[in-house]
């Protein structure tokens, strides 16, 4: 992501006009105090809220257009003070990074420097923590760029580049070895139950009319895309083993929040 993109997005993001801004802000605040108090441990109570705000980030990704679902996604992650698992806030990171290459939602076409860096922070998470998941998923974000249309020399290169890298960790460090269904539990069974089902959900999602940051219509492609690209990353990690339980009580809220949003906004029209 270039500098100019970046800069635009976190100055949009604490502009206290935006009424939307101030209200995430209070509940990661609230959720850090609460988690400090509850926990007795400050950087446990700094994850409680940084998942909340995080929670709430991944559902403006995935529902652009409806600002009030991500809210109830927040509220709904404030489950994971049931757990003192810790929260993979670089992963949860990393999937809009990812999300926001392929969607484009900064209104900003895509550059080298948007690609190269992507692709530097997913070979490092991937080697760093021994799983060619990372890799793959960022192949999956480059073919979704093509098919879309994105076909510069710099997106050709990094797809090449990155298989060579996938086919050298799976071969000589990680063989992806996945859990059988036997072993998912409750949890772990219901995130991928609902990421499977929230799949027909964004893509009418994505038929909204969605505009980026610049005040621009969004493709529809783009944003069904960057959808497909998170439940697909989250069914893997899922069924990889790779999530801690407040990871997986993160993505259950972000999924089940924007569902859970949309059936009541359609339970309220039918009554009214």
């Amino acid at each position: 992501m270039k500098k100019d993109d970046l800069m635009f997005t976190l100055g949009r993001a604490i502009d206290m006009r935006y009424k939307s801004n101030i209200m995430i802000l209070g509940l990661t605040l609230m959720a850090a105090i609460l988690g400090w108090i509850f926990t007795g441990e400050g950087v446990l109570g700094l994850y409680l809220g940084g998942g909340v705000f995080l929670s709430w980030a991944l559902a403006r990704e995935l529902d652009p257009a409806h600002a009030l679902s991500a809210f109830v996604v927040a509220i709904l992650s404030f489950s994971t003070f049931l757990s003192t698992n810790p929260i993979q806030v670089t992963l949860i990171f990393w999937l809009l990074l990812l999300m926001r290459v392929v969607n484009r939602i900064t209104g900003k076409k895509l550059t080298l420097v948007d690609v190269v860096s992507t692709l530097g922070f997913t070979v490092f998470l991937s080697f760093s923590r021994e799983n060619s998941l990372y890799l793959l998923l960022f192949m999956v974000a480059i073919v979704s760029l093509v098919i879309i249309g994105e076909r510069s020399m710099f997106v050709l290169i990094s797809s090449s580049f990155t298989v060579i890298l996938f086919l050298g960790q799976t071969i000589f460090m990680d063989s992806l070895s996945f859990i059988s269904l036997g072993e998912l539990d409750y949890l772990t069974g219901s995130l991928l139950i609902l990421t499977f089902l929230s799949v027909p959900l964004f893509w009418k999602l994505s038929k909204a009319n969605i505009l980026d940051d610049l005040d621009k219509k969004v493709s529809s492609v783009r944003i069904f895309s960057s959808q497909l690209v998170y439940a697909l990353a989250i069914i893997l990690f899922t069924l990889y083993g790779s999530l801690t339980i407040n990871d997986q009580l993160i993505h259950l809220a972000v999924i089940l929040g924007i569902m859970l949003y949309h059936l009541s906004v359609r339970v309220f029209i039918f009554k009214y």
